[in-house]
């Protein structure tokens, strides 16, 4: 099973993160984190990588009805967005996909939840 859905895009990792939180907002997600991994990395271990940025995206009320559901859910909470700078003048982005997170949970209630989170974040991504 696949945990990503994904996308590219050309410009720079800001052009790109602006682009991808606007397009998110338009579906209810908002922005709870943003790591820049490049420089946590560096400033940690002295790690040289490519610009790597990690977005927390909540839609809170798609969250509220799935912790309402399954508590535990909170693990996979808020979903990561991940932006990666390529030397091609793209940026890859990465996104956890909401549906096959609550397949492996095996709550057929949860489902349409998934599925629906699932939906939002590629619209996002297609916007892209």
């Amino acid at each position: 099973m696949n945990f990503v859905i994904s996308a590219k895009a050309k410009g720079t990792i800001d052009d790109v993160e602006s682009r991808i939180t606007a397009g998110l907002k338009e579906v209810g997600f908002g922005i709870l984190t943003r790591i820049e991994a490049d420089k946590v990395l560096k400033e940690k271990i002295g790690a040289d990588i490519a610009p790597y940025w990690i977005l927390g995206a909540c839609n809170p009320k798609l969250a509220h009805q799935a912790l309402e559901m399954k508590p535990e859910i909170g693990v996979f909470l808020p979903c990561s967005v991940c932006l990666k700078q390529e030397d091609d003048g793209t940026v890859s982005v990465w996104a956890l996909d909401p549906d096959a997170v609550v397949q492996t949970l095996g709550n057929a209630d949860l489902s349409p939840h998934g599925a629906q989170a699932r939906g939002l974040i590629q619209k996002a991504l297609d916007s892209l």
